[in-house]
């Protein structure tokens, strides 16, 4: 898995200022906090549109719910990726890309980067990914109503655990910012 990373990879005092704040949130639109905000408003639709659907969802709601599932899994491999480009050298290459990424954040990555997810919510998320990947490939009258359900029903909580794990590591890269200044760097 870390062999198909990008190369690039040095300790965050050699980062540069650009991409310091890419990775700790200052650069618009690219922070791993921004993207988890925007994994909270997938999840907030998703919890209406599962209520709406109710316990025996139409092929609407059933296509409904399988956008937002997919929005969440596309919300979650951003939030990778972002972390892969600043810290990590770049994103993986090759046609398993998407699941060597996720791999790659579950071990410890460039410029001394921790790792961003634990194995048990790795095992999780590549669930989610392996429906992303499916969704494209089928037509809508072909989905798995009762995977669609569990995949929308467990990603409120997944996103709380996402979330613990971005909130740790962003704490990590701002330790890393406030050492680079204090390092006069």
């Amino acid at each position: 898995s870390v062999s198909a990373r990008a190369p690039g990879s040095m300790p965050v005092a050699a980062m540069s200022a650009a991409q310091l704040a890419v990775a700790s949130g200052a650069g618009r639109g690219s922070s791993v906090e921004v993207v988890r905000a925007c994994l909270e408003r997938i999840a907030e639709g998703l919890e209406m549109a599962l209520e709406r659907a109710g316990r025996k969802p139409d092929e609407f709601a059933v296509r409904a719910l399988a956008c937002y599932v997919d929005d969440f899994c596309k919300g979650c491999e951003r939030l990778c990726a972002r972390v892969a480009i600043a810290l990590d050298g770049g994103l993986p290459r090759g046609e398993r890309w998407q699941r060597v990424l996720l791999e790659q954040m579950g071990e410890p990555g460039g410029r001394g980067r921790p790792p961003l997810f634990r194995a048990s919510l790795l095992s999780e998320l590549d669930e989610y990914r392996r429906f992303g990947h499916g969704i494209r490939h089928i037509y809508g009258h072909e989905l798995e109503v009762e995977r669609v359900l569990s995949l929308g029903c467990g990603a409120e909580s997944l996103l709380e655990r996402v979330k613990t794990s971005v909130a740790a590591f962003s704490g990590w890269l701002e330790e890393q910012a406030e050492s680079r200044a204090e390092d006069g760097a």
